[in-house]
This record gives structure tokens, sequence and C-alpha cells, in this order.
């Protein structure tokens, strides 16, 4: 099954990085720091996309069932949901 990327929400985070720069941190998916939270690219789609909360809290569907997941819990599972709201498709 093809792919549609979800050009808008990129764009969203574009403007957010570029924005904020501050805010952006690849080593964590989502942290607090004394700027606020500062989030990876993926970090950033699940936020804006409102499947996670600013802070590092995500819910999400694994194996049929909602998981709350804290910043770095159960990366696998954070990585697909952001692939998911980026327009991936299994």
């Amino acid at each position: 099954m093809k792919s549609k990327l979800n050009v808008r929400l990129l764009r969203r985070i574009q403007k957010k990085i570029t924005k904020h720069p501050e805010l952006f941190d690849m080593s964590s998916w989502s942290h607090e720091t004394s700027c606020g939270t500062s989030c990876c690219i993926g970090g950033w789609a699940l936020i804006l996309s409102g499947v996670a909360k600013p802070g590092g809290f995500c819910s999400f569907r694994k194996d049929g069932e909602v998981t709350s997941a804290q910043a770095n819990s159960l990366p696998e599972a954070i990585a697909l949901a952001a692939y998911r709201a980026l327009g991936g498709k299994e």
C-alpha cells in the first residue's frame, strides 16, 4: 500500500522548529526544558497531530489496547505512532 505523506503536518513541524529552534532536539522524542517542551521531528508530529501531550506523555494503540507511555519508554511504538501521523502505512 502506498503512503500519502502528511505535508500539512510536516509544514506545521517546520514552522514550529523554525520559529523556536531551541525546542528542537533529536536526542529525545519529548522532554521538558527551561524553555518548554523540546522534541525531535517525530515528537512534534505526535504533539501537533494531537496524539501526544507536551511533556512526554503519549497515548497510542499497541496490540489493540490504548497505552500511555512516558518519554522514551517504548521507542518502537512511539516511532510507529509518529510514522503513522506523518502518513506512513504498514
